[in-house]
């Protein structure tokens, strides 16, 4: 049972494997070959293959055998996923293929989100596939204000949702204001495709170019529009998408995806009955033990609203391979705390510009107020002496912080006791650790000196490299 949930290489697509039953006998097997009491039968099937929505159609079917003793199928009649995927593949799809150039114009396809990665991105062989989820409640009264919203603004609550993604991805990234992530679609776009067994979901990108001074009011309508005008060519394959783009080389907004799940918690449960034998889902995630669960994607927002008790729930998943633990947990605690500023009882947050919006916690406010007054000082002390400040951070690695001192032809790298050793004999350096300690009396010469410093406007005052997710860090001054 276990080797038929883990072992992915049971299948074989090149030799259409894609489908496995197998009858686990508790007991010896009886001479008239029956199933007995605590006997299993496993079916397995390769996602290739076979989408949520035709678990219904397949457990549907085979109650009908099962209580008949008859197969229903007519495949002189019926809809086969072969006769689909024939069709599609010779289908011109001209409206639609016209509307995904239009709307990926201009933007790199292979450009990731700077989100606050811990570590680099390695490729593809190097990457354990290990992932971290952490979710939590809405709870009662954030749960009733998001709907309530939604309903007022004629909105559906999986736009209000992207919007809030949206939002969030915005402050996350330093202000990346052109925003693509991708979303998965049932791809059943024909009523005739409702009752085929197959795969037919398909992940689409969803483009969104926002203007930071926009309320959040004018996001959600904008993000509205996105998704009415997006679903109407969902059904048009990614890979013809990603064919208009032959100079990409990965489509990144894969990376980092959005979902949204409706469900009934009292209704949707993991088991039924067919005839008088129970049938139970097993999960389809693959575990890799206590480091987390197997996952080609960088980070997943899933929204699910559970219709019975009309509430939502948050769940995110995070690659260990790009953030530590403690970064998603405080991601998340951050996107829970922006969704209360958002959602309080007043009106003040959705009519902010959303460059305004605030993802420091409750807890961090006083360290951040303390850690600014310092830093300020830091900044003014170099500014005055006629230098220009320029912040590493102590995360880089070290090629990365020498390929930057190079290009700002630094002559002088302040260090501290943690960061001293990042930095080999050619860079010159100075511990400020120990300038603190052994200078602690100024003096009148120390003040005179500055006023031979010459600093006129025009100067440079500082240089901020970016996050350099492209490959190559870009500064700005």
């Amino acid at each position: 049972m276990h080797d038929e949930k883990q072992n992915f290489q049971l299948f074989d697509l090149a030799k259409a494997l894609v489908f496995r039953c197998h009858i686990l006998h508790h007991t010896s097997i009886s001479s008239n070959d029956l199933l007995c009491d605590k006997d299993a039968i496993i079916f397995n099937f390769h996602h290739a293959s076979f989408d949520f929505p035709s678990m219904d159609l397949f457990l549907h079917d085979l109650n009908q055998a099962y209580i008949t003793s008859e197969l229903s199928t007519n495949e002189d009649t019926i809809l086969r996923y072969l006769d689909y995927a024939t069709i599609e593949q010779k289908m011109p799809m001209t409206a639609a293929s016209m509307f995904w150039l239009d709307t990926l114009r201009d933007y790199k396809i292979d450009h990731s989100l700077p989100l606050p990665f811990d570590r680099y991105r390695l490729s593809d062989e190097y990457r354990t596939g290990r992932e971290m989820s952490v979710s939590f409640d809405f709870g009662e009264d954030l749960s009733h204000v998001f709907l309530a919203y939604s309903s007022s603004n004629s909105i559906t609550a999986l736009q209000l949702a992207l919007a809030c993604y949206y939002a969030f991805l915005f402050k996350l990234t330093n202000g990346e204001k052109d925003l693509c992530i991708g979303m998965n679609t049932h791809g059943r776009y024909k009523e005739e495709l409702m009752s085929v067994i197959g795969m037919f979901v398909n992940t689409i990108p969803l483009r969104c170019q926002l203007d930071p001074h926009w309320s959040f009011h004018q996001l959600v309508e904008h993000v509205k529009e996105i998704i009415t005008n997006t679903l109407k060519y969902s059904y048009f394959p990614l890979q013809r998408i990603l064919s208009q783009h032959p100079n990409a080389t990965k489509p990144a907004f894969i990376e980092t995806s959005f979902e949204f799940q409706s469900f009934k918690s009292k209704s949707d449960k993991k088991e039924m009955m067919i005839g008088n034998a129970r049938i139970i889902a097993a999960p389809i995630s693959k575990n890799i033990g206590e480091d987390g669960i197997m996952s080609n994607f960088d980070f997943t927002l899933t929204i699910q609203h559970d219709l019975d008790i009309d509430q939502l729930s948050c769940t995110i998943n995070a690659s260990l391979d790009l953030f530590d633990r403690k970064t998603i947990d405080i991601i998340t605690q951050r996107f829970h705390s922006m969704l209360e500023q958002l959602f309080n009882v007043t009106d003040i947050q959705m009519k902010k510009p959303i460059y305004e919006f605030s993802l420091i916690l409750p807890n961090e406010k006083f360290f951040t107020k303390s850690m600014n007054n310092t830093q300020v000082i830091g900044m003014m002390g170099i500014e005055t002496i006629g230098a220009v400040y320029c912040p590493l951070s102590p995360r880089d690695p070290e090629h990365r912080l020498h390929l930057l001192v190079e290009q700002t032809r630094s002559q002088l790298v302040l260090v501290h006791h943690l960061t001293k050793n990042k930095f080999n004999d050619s860079i010159i350096s100075l511990d400020i650790d120990s300038v603190l300690i052994d200078n602690d009396m100024e003096s009148d010469v120390d003040v005179n000196r500055l006023s031979n410093v010459t600093v006129i406007s025009e100067d440079i005052a500082y240089i901020i490299f970016t996050s350099g997710s492209t490959g190559t860090p870009k500064t700005v001054s």
